[in-house]
């Protein structure tokens, strides 16, 4: 009885003390009756180095995905109603178009990780979420009848004027700047300014709006709305920008629907110099101006060029040499040139342009490429 009791124990004690159950082993990613599966890479391979890329593509190459894109408004050929088109252009060069998109895609302002497009002849404006991967559509909204022009983006809001949608109406009145807050994405807001508002430009709490169908520029309290003061400073102001705390005005005259000549303008405190320009200075759709490299350049013969304290254009200085009827709009980012050549039925042209006036890329996007945005991924 005492040698059975002794076997018995001898068995318990060689199997049930045992690491390795009988016919399990290690997997590569040292787990016991493992399958290899915990320490597998996204090809299946056990301890593999592949990985997914950017697009969720394994071991791809990131191609389908970019950190950084530019966005171009295209108006469309104004013969074949809603021909509007988006443009987006990664950080290797692929371009993308979206088309038929509306009539008149006017502008692109870019908040955050959307960015907002109007659509002038539609009364709309377009929502797109952002994403290394492009673009998603996000909403539509409704601008009340009204046609948006461009986007200015300030704290949470997005202010952008708007005209009436007659071509024979909205000369003759009032146009409004419209307050999209971005938080809900409905607009608050309807301010009144002058004839058929353009350009915007904020400094020190005031929204500066030049009203291209008058010689006024309005001058907005973001704080008390109602607060608008206007400035008299000729003919056809267009667009605005500042420097060295005076605000610089690109003018462009009209008889009828004809350009008759192109100016500029300066608001230095209470001071307001005005000076008229050859038929030189303008674009296709008006004159341009900015700020670059702590100097104010204004649209001239088909490029840019500086324009002195006494608003003197220095010929010079010129970047950019394009056939002056094809240039629709000049925009300074990130201290380079993007020009939008077009001519309105067939072609659509970017270059850009850095400070010496070397064209560092250029690419054929949609018809009518008139506006321009950046977007850089901060996630």
């Amino acid at each position: 009885m005492k040698r059975i009791i002794f076997l018995v124990s001898v068995v318990f004690f060689i199997t049930g003390c045992s690491d390795d159950p009988v016919g399990l082993s290690m997997d590569e990613c040292g787990i016991l009756g493992g399958d290899n599966s915990t320490c597998a890479d996204c090809a299946g391979t056990p301890n593999g180095s592949a990985v997914e890329d950017c697009g969720g593509v394994c071991n791809g190459s990131n191609a389908s995905c970019s950190d950084s894109y530019i966005f171009i408004a295209g108006e469309g050929n104004f013969y074949n109603p809603g021909s509007g088109s988006l443009t987006y252009i990664n950080e290797s060069g692929d371009v993308t178009i979206l088309p038929d998109l509306g009539s008149t895609v006017h502008a692109v302002e870019v908040y955050q990780d959307i960015l907002l497009v109007s659509v002038n002849g539609d009364q709309k404006i377009l929502v797109y979420t952002i994403s290394n991967l492009g673009l998603e559509f996000n909403m539509e909204i409704s601008t009340e009848g009204q046609s948006p022009r461009d986007i200015y983006v300030i704290g949470d809001k997005a202010y952008f004027p708007t005209w009436d949608s007659d071509w024979y109406v909205y000369p003759t009145i009032p146009g409004y700047i419209k307050v999209l807050d971005l938080n809900t994405f409905q607009i608050t807001e309807s301010i009144e300014v002058g004839i058929m508002p353009e350009g915007m430009m904020y400094k020190d709490g005031y929204l500066w709006v030049a009203n291209s169908g008058e010689s006024s520029v309005s001058k907005i309290n973001l704080s008390a709305t109602n607060e608008i003061v206007e400035y008299e400073v000729g003919e056809g102001p267009q667009y605005l920008t500042v420097l060295g705390g005076d605000i610089y005005i690109a003018r462009t005259e009209y008889e009828g629907w004809n350009i008759s000549g192109y100016g500029a303008s300066k608001i230095s405190g209470e001071d307001i110099l005005i000076e008229a320009h050859t038929s030189l200075a303008g674009a296709a759709c008006g004159g341009f101006i900015a700020t670059m490299d702590n100097k104010v350049y204004r649209s001239y013969d088909g490029g840019i060029a500086v324009i002195d304290e006494d608003l003197q254009i220095s010929p010079s200085t010129r970047i950019g040499s394009f056939t002056q009827s094809e240039v629709n709009a000049v925009e300074v980012l990130g201290g380079k040139a993007y020009f939008a050549i077009t001519d309105f039925t067939t072609m659509g042209e970017v270059y850009i342009l850095n400070t010496n006036g070397t064209i560092e890329s250029n690419y054929s996007v949609g018809i009518g490429a008139g506006d321009f945005a950046v977007w850089s991924n901060q996630n």
